[in-house]
Order: C-alpha cells, then structure tokens, then sequence
C-alpha cells in the first residue's frame, strides 16, 4: 500500500509540474495537439529500437547450465564499492576548478545574452496568442520597467535637486502618458491573467498554499502596495519647488522626507520590498523556464536573475532608509502620520 501511495503520489507531482510548463491549469485545457509524438516514427523494421542492456542473456541450448553473471558475497560487492568512491574522490580532487578570468567571461556572456532575451521580449507587447505567453511577456517587461524605476529612484540619495529635477524631466516629457498607459496595461494583463490562473487551480491552493499559492499571496501584498504608492507619489501631494534657475516643478524630495519619517511608512516599504524579492524569485524561475533558449542557458539565467534580485530589492530599499536615517540625525521629532 505504501508502495502504490508513493507512486500515486510521484505520478501527480509530474502531471501537475507537466500542466504547469505547458500553461494548463485544468485537465480540460489538455488537448492531443500537446504531445509531441514526432520521436514514435523514428524506429522501423529497418532500424529496431535496440534491447535494454541490463536484460541477462537468453539461455544457452547447447549446454547444460545458462550464461548468468556469476553470485558476488557482499564483501566483494562492498569491496568494488569502495575502490570505485576512492576512484572518484581522486578524479575530484584533480579537477581544477575555472580560473577567476575564465568564470567571469561565461557570466559575462550569460548576462549580454539575457539582456538579449530581456530587449526582444520587450520590444513586443505584452499581448500573446495564449495566456500563459501574455503572463510572461507582462513579467518581464514589468521587471525591466523596476530596474529603470530603481535607477531612476537612487537619485533621491544626490539631494533635492537632482531628485525632483529627475521628476520633473519625466513629468515634462510629452511621451509619458503614452508610456503610463502602457505600463498601466501591463500592469492589468499581469494581474488578470494571474488571477486567472490562481482560480483555475484553486483546489490545488487550498491543499498546498505555501506551494501553489505563494505566488499570489506576495502579488496580493504588491498589490496593496502599489495602490498606496501611486496616492502618495504620483497623485498626492502637489506642492512646488522652485530650482535655483527659477524653474518650478513638483517637490517629490520633501514629499518623500515627510512620508518616510514615519517609521511605521519605512517599515511597511520594508516589508512590501520582501514582497517584491519573494514575488521576483520565484516567479523568474517559472519566466526562464519559458525563455525561448537552449536549455544549456536555462540555468545559468535562473541563477543570475535570481542573484540580480538581491541588488534590485536593496536599491528600492535604500530611498526609504536615507530618508528616515537623516531625520533621526538631525533631531527632526515629526509627529508620524498614517
């Protein structure tokens, strides 16, 4: 009974990480156009598919006793075990592991051809013939948009003028809105495709949420938070600043100092960062499992994006941190608001 159970149970965890890469929640999404059925004609009566090489050898006719290996006591099988783990503890001693130089030109390699991948996927839409492509082109290009609007955020660090210069530069653009639009649209399509798909395999969340579900428990979080983030940064407070060249434009500087002296706004962020590197880390191995590459490439972008998410999460970080750390410094007592 054990036996039957485990191998019940192996043979549901490969069907659902099967219906999972082929974008398929429910069994009724399954169709015989998935199976790939091309290797079947490959063995003819010309060329038969060969025999397995651990089969014994038939019976000999012609004499009395049958070719079958000869019985080992267990020592000598101990015996050939071990000469065999000595063999590979020398061949592993002698493998020389890659020169620093020779380790830094594979990454190197790795990270322009994931930039590639990263460039055709956005110069696409974010709409595709199915689901399951519109959810991975919408991931990616909201990853590329984060990594921008990182870049874009550390400005806060080199002082009034550069931040709210760096605001006013994108607020003045004529494009913007076009491009707002755009990101709000990706936005949408993420979510909703997301949600769709979270509903579909409901059943298999309610029997294992931190599994299944982890996914759209962190979206849920980003969720939250991005609402919040857009009443505070881009639809709150409108006061004006004026540059030293006499331009006007909106003080997002001192908007962000009054918001993060709060330690409880701080904290929040902090705990919607953890969100966004839970929600990256592991939604960017299922999008590298889609990547149209070589399978060779698969691991070493799951292994780099994943590194990469570190850096990322800590540049968000530091915008709130600076704000909060040079209040404290310079005795500013605010009374903090919600």
């Amino acid at each position: 009974a054990d036996g039957i159970s485990k191998m019940l149970t192996i043979l549901r965890d490969e069907l659902e990480m099967t219906m999972r890469l082929c974008g398929t929640p429910c069994l009724k999404d399954l169709h015989p156009k998935m199976v790939n059925a091309q290797s079947l004609d490959r063995h003819n009566d010309s060329t038969p598919i060969p025999s397995s090489p651990y089969v014994y050898k038939a019976p000999a006719t012609s004499v009395r006793s049958p070719d079958y290996p000869d019985p080992q006591d267990p020592d000598t099988i101990r015996a050939q075990i071990q000469h065999l783990q000595s063999q590979l503890s020398l061949l592993d001693k002698n493998s020389n592991p890659p020169s620093p130089i020779t380790a830094l030109r594979f990454w190197g390699s790795v990270f322009v051809q994931l930039l590639k991948v990263m460039a055709v996927s956005t110069a696409r839409s974010v709409f595709s013939t199915s689901q399951a492509g519109s959810l991975h082109r919408s991931a990616l290009f909201l990853l590329v948009f984060l990594v921008v609007h990182m870049a874009g955020n550390l400005t806060f660090l080199f002082g009034k003028d550069a931040f709210n210069r760096y605001g006013h530069t994108l607020m003045s653009n004529p494009f913007i809105l076009v491009v707002e639009a755009y990101l709000a649209l990706g936005f949408v399509v993420h979510a909703v495709v997301a949600t769709l798909f979270t509903w579909r395999k409901r059943r298999m969340v309610a029997r294992d949420p931190i599994e299944s579900g982890k996914l759209a428990a962190s979206g849920t979080v980003l969720l939250v938070f991005l609402v919040l983030h857009l009443k505070a940064f881009r639809f709150g407070d409108e006061r004006i600043w004026t540059a030293g060249d006499g331009t006007e434009m909106r003080d997002l500087h001192n908007v962000a100092m009054d918001l993060f002296k709060d330690w409880r706004q701080v904290a929040f962020y902090m705990v919607a960062l953890l969100a966004v590197g839970f929600h990256l880390w592991f939604g960017w191995h299922k999008a590298v499992l889609k990547m149209p590459v070589e399978k060779e490439l698969k691991a070493p972008f799951d292994t780099l994006g994943k590194v990469l998410v570190l850096p990322l999460c800590a540049g968000f970080a530091l915008g709130p941190l600076w704000a909060w750390g040079m209040q404290m410094s310079s005795g500013n007592s605010m009374e903090p608001e919600l």
